[in-house]
């Protein structure tokens, strides 16, 4: 629970990307994921769309990059 005062702005989540989940042959059990932060809380762009995305985020910039 969280007071009026306060709101989720700036809270990230970790996303993670089910296409990039391998099996560790170094350490049998076990798999790693990559994943991504984005905003708890969408918040609207200059052009008046609404974003969860987080500019500091690297596979976000890795993704603007390359497209």
């Amino acid at each position: 629970m969280t007071s009026d005062a306060v709101s989720s702005m700036g809270e990230y989540l970790y996303i993670p990307e089910l296409s990039s989940l391998r099996i560790c042959p170094y350490a049998p059990g076990h798999a790693s994921i990559l994943g991504r932060f984005e905003e708890k809380t969408p918040y609207k762009l200059p052009d008046g769309r609404m974003s969860v995305e987080v500019s500091l985020c690297p596979r976000g910039t890795l993704r603007r990059v390359t497209e």
